[in-house]
């Protein structure tokens, strides 16, 4: 089982990714990092509130199906949201230069990433 830094470090050799981190979405503070996006640390903190508002939701909608990932795409970026099953309240958070970064391919790494977390 990779440790979190060969778990980030497999996010951040894709083609476009330009920072991954995992987040402790109950408390909002990043266990781990890399790369080089400006304000990744406020950016994960925020997602968490994101993460918390999309889980309030699907409550109350009583969806019976486990969310798996949240996109955010602006003009320049995808913001790339991966639940951790096997760690509840936790999650990945990747940012893709959306014209270099395959968006396919990030949300399959990240899934495989999170399917794999031990630590």
């Amino acid at each position: 089982m990779p440790n979190l830094s060969e778990t980030l470090s497999s996010l951040i050799a894709l083609d476009g990714t330009l920072a991954a981190a995992v987040v402790d979405g109950n408390t909002g503070r990043v266990l781990g990092k890399t790369g080089s996006a400006e304000g990744l640390e406020l950016a994960a903190n925020i997602n968490t509130s994101v993460l918390r508002a999309k889980l309030h939701g699907v409550k109350h909608l009583d969806i019976q199906e486990d969310i798996e990932d949240i996109l955010i795409s602006s003009k320049e970026h995808y913001h790339l949201v991966t639940f951790i099953a096997n760690k509840p309240g936790f999650f990945i958070y990747t940012v893709l230069n959306r014209q270099i970064g395959n968006l396919g391919a990030a949300r399959y790494a990240a899934t495989h990433a999170q399917q794999s977390v031990d630590w």
